[in-house]
């Protein structure tokens, strides 16, 4: 992200912590993706969390690009 903009990777890292942080805190008000799995977009940048919430534990699957062929989303989830 730093040969994008001076910086951007900071604020990337941010906004995956924060999110993450959200996640854990509030787990179900995220939008299901597929099955069990939810989505949280990490704004600005066009990224979602993918996890899945296991009683009162989140696992992060990954972290994507949204852009991605749908089909490729599904194959990098194991889906």
């Amino acid at each position: 992200f730093d040969a994008i903009q001076a910086g951007l990777s900071d604020k990337f890292m941010t906004a995956l912590r924060r999110s993450i942080e959200r996640i854990r805190q509030f787990p179900r008000p995220y939008a299901v993706y597929r099955l069990s799995i939810r989505i949280c977009p990490l704004r600005p940048f066009q990224i979602g969390v993918f996890y899945r919430v296991e009683g009162d534990v989140v696992y992060v699957l990954r972290v994507l690009d949204l852009r991605s062929n749908p089909k490729s989303l599904r194959q990098k989830l194991g889906m």
